[in-house]
């Protein structure tokens, strides 16, 4: 009796040992299970979850990691749609301004911070002659200022708008066969935070 008892304690010895170490041999699979889920987190996939179900605090912090990881998707899907409809927005309105500045009826020219011209719309063509690909990339002086008094006046006219924001004359501008116009002048600076950008000038 006494002998099959010491092989019983032995046999069940045995079996706890090898219950163990099953144990730890399936805790790394855990473990590489878990690292992953992080892995992927720090990664940016916003479809990552935990894929832990437990009730204890493994199991609290998992569900607190997945209701973050669902919160970020829906921000993020938001601010998407933002930027989406910011930039249809925008879209709209530079269609808008462009059709204005079109069929305007005045001469309209928008110029860089260095005065070279980049709109020109089709009444601008009517009153000095250019087409739009003949004036679009080149100075204004180069086109309706071609002479010393011109610049000096056209310069005069681009330092003011700069200082007030605003000029407003009637002068003379040239054609591009070289006569002579009397016309009215504003011009405005384009400042868009607090940055200069360039011109905005109607001639009529």
């Amino acid at each position: 009796g006494g002998a099959r008892a010491a092989r019983a304690r032995r046999g069940g010895g045995a079996l706890s040992r090898r219950a163990a170490g099953a144990g730890r041999r399936k805790a790394p699979g855990r473990v590489l299970a878990r690292g992953a889920t992080a892995a992927g987190g720090q990664a940016g996939d916003r479809q990552a979850t935990s894929g832990v179900r437990s009730e204890g605090g493994v199991g609290k912090l998992a569900m607190a990691f997945d209701d973050m990881t669902a919160e970020l998707r829906e921000n993020v899907a938001t601010l998407e749609r933002r930027v989406v409809d910011r930039t249809a927005e925008l879209n709209r309105q530079k269609s808008y301004f462009q059709s204005l500045v079109e069929v305007s009826p005045v001469a309209i020219v928008t110029m860089d911070p260095e005065e070279l011209v980049s709109a020109w719309n089709p009444a601008a063509t009517t009153l000095f002659g250019y087409l739009p690909e003949e004036a679009i990339g080149r100075r204004i002086d180069d086109l309706i200022l071609r002479s010393d008094v011109l610049r000096e006046e056209g310069h005069d006219l681009a330092r003011q708008a700069t200082e007030s924001g605003r000029a407003h004359r009637i002068g003379q501008r040239m054609r591009k066969g070289g006569d002579l116009l009397d016309v009215e002048i504003v011009m405005v600076p384009l400042v868009v935070k607090g940055e200069h950008l360039g011109f905005y000038a109607i001639y009529h």
